[in-house]
C-alpha cells in the first residue's frame, strides 16, 4: 500500500457527501484512498451501499465491536485518517475510537465541520454547553473563517481549526431525475422538527403554515423532505399530514422518493424553505433562493436570508421565486451573501486533500501508544461533561449511537 494512503471514514450516510469529493481530490493528486464504513450505517441506511459503490468504490465495512476491541482496522501503510463526524459526543463514538486507534499507530488525524450549526464549533445548547465538547483529531477543517466559530469554543479546539471551505459539491454531480410534479414553482421544504431546539409552538406553526400555503397556492408544488433520522412529519408528529394533490411528504425510507435526494431537489426546485439547518447553506451554495422558518427563534447567523414567521411569508416567497425578474434576483443575492459569510471561497475538498497528502510542518505524527493506552472512545472519550444528560440529546438528533 502506498505511503500516501489516506483512510476516509463514513460513520453516517451524511458523511458520504463530505468525504467523496475529498477522496476524488486525493486520487486526482496521485494519492491512494481507503474507505472504512461503519456497519451500523449500512444496516440503518440500506441505500448507502449503492451510493458508496458509485462514489467510493472499493470501500470496506467495519464492525463496532472489532474497532472497540482493537481487532480492526489495519493501519499498515496509512498516512492519515479523516473522520468527518468525530467528537466526544456519544453519537460520534465510532469515529472517536478510530481516531484514538490511529494515534496509537502514529497516524495523523483530522475531522471536519460537518454542519452549519455544529456542536462544539459554531453552536452550543443546554444539553451540550460550552466546555462539554472536545475533539481528539489533530486537525479540524472548518467551512468558514475563525470569526464563524462560537465565542465560547475552547482554546484547544480553536488551535486545531483550519479554515478551508466546504468539501461538499455545491451542485448535484449526477444526472437529475424528472421533476416530481409539473406544477411551477416547485418549493422544496426541509424539516428537522425533532430537534429539541424547537418549541411546541414553533412545530405547530411550521406545520400549520405549510398546510395553509399548500392550500393557498394550488398551482405550486411542495415537496417535503423530513430529516432522515428525525422523521417528524412522517412518524413522530401526532397530526395527520395533508392529502393535498400539490403536496408530497417523502418518507426517508420510501423507495418511491429515493431519486429525489437533497442535491437533486436543490437542483430542481425554484425555491427552498427549511428549518434552521445546513440545508440553508446547501441551497444557497446551489444558487437557489432560500428562506428559513424562524418563528420564535432569533437567527442572526442565517442573515441575510429571509425569515419566515407566518403563512404570508410562505406565500410571498413562493410567488417571488416563480418570477424571473427582480424579486427572485434579490433572493438569489441574499443567498450569495449568506454563502460569503459562512464559507471560505474556493475548493475545500482540494485544500483538504493537499494538507492530507503534504502535511504542513506543524502537523506532526502523534506519538505511538501501547494498545492498552488507547483512549476511552468506547464510552465517549475526552471531556464527558454532561454525560448521561447529553446522551438523550444525541439520540434525539441522530436516532441512536
Amino acid at each position: 500500500m502506498s505511503a500516501t494512503a489516506i483512510a476516509c471514514v463514513v460513520q453516517v450516510v451524511t458523511d458520504l457527501e463530505l468525504v467523496a469529493p475529498i477522496a476524488a481530490a486525493i486520487r486526482a493528486r496521485g494519492g491512494t484512498v481507503v474507505v472504512w464504513v461503519r456497519a451500523k450505517a449500512l444496516k440503518k441506511t440500506p441505500e448507502l451501499r449503492a451510493l458508496l459503490d458509485a462514489k467510493l468504490p472499493g470501500w470496506g465495512e467495519l464492525d463496532d465491536d472489532a474497532v472497540a476491541g482493537g481487532a480492526a482496522p489495519d493501519f499498515t501503510g496509512i498516512a492519515a485518517l479523516i473522520a468527518p463526524t468525530e467528537s466526544n459526543a456519544p453519537a460520534h463514538r465510532f469515529a472517536r475510537q478510530l481516531v484514538e486507534r490511529a494515534h496509537a499507530h502514529g497516524v495523523r488525524t483530522a475531522t471536519l465541520q460537518h454542519g452549519f450549526d455544529n456542536i462544539g464549533l459554531t453552536w452550543f445548547d443546554g444539553d451540550y454547553p460550552p466546555g462539554s465538547v472536545d475533539f481528539a483529531a489533530q486537525r479540524i477543517f472548518t467551512w468558514g473563517p475563525e470569526a464563524r466559530l462560537h465565542p465560547a469554543v475552547a482554546a484547544a479546539t480553536r488551535a486545531k481549526c483550519v479554515a478551508v471551505g466546504c468539501s461538499k459539491a455545491a451542485r448535484a454531480d449526477t444526472p437529475l431525475p424528472p421533476r416530481p410534479d409539473a406544477r411551477v414553482p416547485l418549493i422544496a421544504v426541509f424539516e428537522n422538527l425533532h430537534w429539541n431546539r424547537y418549541s411546541e409552538s414553533y412545530r405547530a406553526a411550521f406545520v400549520r403554515d405549510l398546510e395553509a400555503a399548500v392550500a393557498a397556492l394550488p398551482g405550486a408544488s411542495f415537496f417535503v423532505r423530513p430529516h432522515p433520522a428525525g422523521r417528524w412529519l412522517t412518524e413522530r408528529s401526532s397530526g395527520k399530514p395533508s392529502r393535498a394533490a400539490n403536496l408530497v411528504i417523502a418518507a426517508p425510507d420510501d423507495r418511491r422518493f429515493a431519486a429525489w435526494t437533497t442535491p437533486a431537489l436543490l437542483a430542481l426546485a425554484q425555491g427552498v424553505i427549511t428549518t434552521p439547518s445546513t440545508v440553508a447553506l446547501d441551497a444557497a451554495r446551489a444558487g437557489r433562493p432560500v428562506a428559513v422558518a424562524a418563528y420564535d427563534l432569533a437567527l442572526p447567523d442565517y442573515a441575510p436570508l429571509p425569515m419566515m414567521r407566518g403563512v404570508a411569508d410562505w406565500t410571498r416567497f413562493a410567488a417571488a421565486v416563480a418570477t424571473p425578474a427582480a424579486p427572485r434576483s434579490l433572493l438569489e443575492g441574499h443567498a450569495a451573501a449568506f454563502v460569503a459569510r459562512a464559507c471560505v471561497e474556493g475548493d475545500g475538498a482540494a485544500r483538504i486533500a493537499e494538507q492530507l497528502l503534504q502535511p504542513p510542518s506543524d502537523w506532526g505524527r502523534p506519538e505511538r501508544a501501547s494498545a492498552g493506552a488507547v483512549g476511552t472512545g468506547a464510552t465517549g472519550g475526552g471531556n464527558e461533561t454532561g454525560g448521561a444528560k447529553s446522551l438523550g440529546f444525541w439520540r434525539r438528533l441522530f436516532g441512536g449511537g
